[in-house]
C-alpha cells in the first residue's frame, strides 16, 4: 500500500499524465490551424519559397537555377520554416506560415 501512495506522489507520474492530457489539445489545435487558417502576409511567402528551394537541393536560392542568393532577413526563421515544411509537407504553404509565425513558436 505504501508503494501505491509513493507512486501517486511521483513526479514522473504527474509529468506523464500532463503529457497525455495535453496531446489531444495539441492535436486538435494543430488540425484547426492547418485546416481552417490561411495567411495574407505576403512577405512570409518569400521565406517559404526559399525553404522549398532549400529542401529541393538548390540551397538558399530564390530561383531553382542553383545560383545562391541571400535575400532572407532571418536565417533562423528560414530554417524554422524548412523544418516545419520538411516534417509536415502535406499541409501547404499557408498553414505552414501560420504555424511558424505564432508567438509561442518564435
Amino acid at each position: 500500500m505504501v508503494n501505491f501512495f509513493r507512486l501517486l506522489r511521483s513526479k514522473w507520474l504527474h509529468l506523464g499524465l500532463g503529457i497525455l492530457i495535453s496531446i489531444p489539445f495539441f492535436i486538435s489545435n494543430f488540425r484547426i490551424l492547418t485546416e481552417h487558417l490561411n495567411t495574407t502576409f505576403d512577405d512570409a511567402y518569400m521565406f517559404y519559397r526559399y525553404a522549398e528551394n532549400f529542401l529541393n537541393g538548390y540551397g538558399v536560392a530564390w530561383n531553382p537555377d542553383g545560383v545562391q542568393t541571400y535575400g532572407v532577413t532571418s536565417l533562423l526563421y528560414l530554417f524554422l520554416i524548412v523544418g516545419v515544411t520538411w516534417a509536415f509537407s502535406s499541409i501547404g504553404s499557408g498553414p505552414t506560415l501560420v504555424i511558424t509565425s505564432l508567438r509561442w513558436v518564435c
